[in-house]
């Protein structure tokens, strides 16, 4: 790519719309491969998922990026770790300049492990092009409802929590594993078991003054704002014949209200989302 082009970084909070801006953007790309490049006649897949991983496994980000002379293959640091010709894994201390060199870097996608890593992230990957940050909040209980009933569900089994959540959404939020502030101790680097204080509230603010910040219910125009300044993409360039992806639903949306919990229980929740109520009020 251009090294005048925007990279688009987007920080994919859980139950934020996340999977479908990730998908959207496979879409996108695939329009821009199909109208603006040659990669569709080289015999072999050109878009690849490159997940960037840690010492821990844990997943940090993951890079869309075009791959027309298909050197994720050929590259020992990424050809040893494939997951299947698309999809492949290197190690943040492996990834080398001359390695994302050699790609067409699309977006960024910043996964939770990554966010207070987030800025490293983005210098050591852009290779010298500016990057733009985009993020996604939602109404604090919406997304705790999202969340409980998420973890709840088969869907979750992958997840370390799925079987410590098997209880109602009012002891889940008296609970020690209830989330609170997730997006500001994931971007300043807060652990679960610190307070989370004025201060770290200032600094999270702080960090996302730097953000395209967007509610989750415009996620859709966040997701054409992000391509269309970065590379002039409209819902155009889709390849034909492929709509676009539908956004996932979880069971309990629209079925527990706030004011149908216990008055304690409301009371315990609204003192432990305190923050993430402030900065909702921001950008709301």
């Amino acid at each position: 790519m251009d090294a005048a082009i925007p990279l688009p970084v987007y920080y994919h909070v859980p139950k934020n719309a996340g999977t479908y801006v990730t998908n959207m953007s496979l879409l996108y790309f695939r329009g821009f491969r199909r109208n603006y490049t040659d990669w569709n006649d080289r015999g072999y897949e050109t878009i690849k998922n490159v997940e960037i991983i840690d010492e821990h496994n844990n997943t940090l980000a993951r890079l869309i990026t075009g791959d027309p002379d298909n050197m994720c293959v050929s590259d020992v640091l990424m050809s040893n770790n494939d997951v299947d010709t698309s999809h492949h894994r290197v190690m943040l201390s492996d990834l080398t300049s001359s390695c994302i060199h050699r790609l067409k870097l699309f977006i960024l996608i910043i996964e939770d492990h990554g966010f207070s890593m987030g800025e490293h992230i983005c210098k050591m990957v852009k290779n010298n092009r500016p990057y733009q940050e985009y993020v996604t909040i939602r109404e604090p209980f919406s997304r705790t409802v999202s969340w409980y009933s998420y973890i709840t569900s088969e869907a979750s089994s992958h997840e370390p929590l799925h079987q410590c959540v098997k209880t109602s959404l009012e002891n889940y939020i008296k609970s020690d594993i209830f989330e609170s502030n997730w997006l500001m101790r994931k971007l300043i680097g807060v652990s679960d078991s610190d307070d989370f204080t004025y201060e770290h509230y200032e600094q999270a603010k702080n960090r996302l003054n730097n953000f395209n910040v967007y509610n989750v219910r415009d996620t859709d125009q966040m997701i054409d704002t992000m391509f269309g300044t970065c590379y002039s993409l409209t819902r155009e360039d889709f390849p034909p014949g492929i709509p676009p992806p539908a956004r996932n639903e979880n069971d309990l949306k629209g079925k527990i209200k706030f004011e149908d919990l216990d008055p304690v229980i409301q009371q315990q929740y609204l003192d432990r989302t305190y923050w993430d109520r402030k900065l909702w009020e921001i950008y709301r």
